[in-house]
């Protein structure tokens, strides 16, 4: 991209390592107080300046919930209980208008869904606009219109003066879903969730947003945190991968060594059920049963029923979440040997 924003750049190996975001027992539960459904079980993460912690797992295992729950965006909807903190803001202690004020200038959203983002009744340039006023990042009407252009070209948009006068419906889903992260890094947040951002997208454009993202995280040092189902996609661009299954995080750990040796009996079954260039057709291994829902009932381990390590104390007794080396964690009872990953 020719044209950038002009932000003040932090090398990465002098970037500190005291976390941006830090969530601690983070519970979501919906419906009544009698028969609660537990969405999130908690969980707990830190994000660091300039690098992407990726939530992975199937549909249904509470990521975009915890995503989600981080903002509270769900109001009187949910009950949500633990810790969020942003720098010196206490996000699960705020009000109202301490939330209003954090949101989208400190920790911004990226949507699954840009079409629903996006006012369909209103340019582009009009809704970048009314983000940048109502934070207070320019001054006036003219320079907001100015840096919305800036911010179009920024994400990659060809010809951003002529599409910040568009609407939603005049774009495609690629150029749309720039538009909404043009809108996330509006006001240079320091934290950008991402919630499966390229699920919508064919390949090619995926590629482009994928690196759109490591581009604008080199440029503003975000912290990023991506919610996806697709293995692909969390080995390109995370430093670290938190696994979520029935609401709770499984295994977390440094990319590399969670994808290429994994502990968790349900981490291995996901890997072996992706379609490779390497595995013929008709050779993947699916996960046998269903997946448990976040928020279902159960005893015990919720991965027993599918998982082939199980063992007695899976059934009786949830296992927590702990430390198997540095900077590596899994909550299994039975959980994979070094020496057996490597045999395998």
């Amino acid at each position: 991209m020719s044209e950038t924003i002009q932000v003040e750049v932090t090398p990465r190996e002098e970037v500190s390592e005291t976390a941006v975001l830090e969530v601690r027992d983070l519970h979501t539960e919906f419906g009544s107080r009698d028969d609660p459904i537990a969405a999130v079980r908690g969980v707990s993460l830190q994000l660091h300046r300039g690098r992407t912690l990726v939530l992975l797992g199937e549909s249904g295992s509470g990521k975009s919930v915890m995503a989600r729950s981080v903002l509270r965006l769900y109001g009187r909807n949910a009950r949500i209980t633990g810790s969020v903190r942003l720098g010196d803001v206490d996000i699960s202690a705020a009000d109202e208008r301490q939330l209003q004020a954090v949101r989208g200038e400190r920790i911004a959203l990226v949507p699954q869904d840009p079409s629903g983002a996006l006012d369909p009744l209103r340019s582009v340039g009009s809704q970048l606009v009314e983000v940048l006023r109502q934070h207070g990042i320019v001054p006036t009407r003219a320079e907001a219109r100015d840096r919305a252009v800036e911010l179009l070209r920024l994400v990659g948009i060809p010809d951003p003066k002529r599409v910040v006068k568009a609407y939603p419906h005049q774009l495609s889903g690629g150029m749309r879903q720039r538009v909404v992260i043009a809108i996330g890094v509006s006001c240079n947040p320091q934290v950008l969730i991402a919630d499966e951002p390229t699920t919508a997208l064919d390949v090619t454009v995926q590629a482009q947003i994928l690196e759109l993202f490591g581009a604008l995280q080199d440029s503003l040092q975000m912290a990023i945190l991506l919610v996806t189902h697709d293995v692909g996609v969390a080995r390109e661009v995370g430093d670290e991968i938190a696994v979520m299954y029935a609401g709770r995080i499984v295994e977390h750990g440094p990319t590399a060594k969670v994808l290429d040796a994994p502990a968790h009996p349900y981490t291995a079954a996901l890997l072996a059920s992706v379609p490779t260039p390497g595995i013929a057709r008709g050779r993947l291994s699916p996960i046998p049963g269903r997946a448990v829902l976040a928020g279902e009932s159960m005893s015990g381990c919720p991965f027993a029923p599918r998982c082939q390590r199980t063992v007695a104390s899976s059934w009786l007794v949830e296992p927590d979440l702990v430390s198997i080396e540095p900077g590596r964690f899994v909550a299994c009872s039975n959980p994979i040997r070094p020496e057996e990953r490597i045999a395998s």
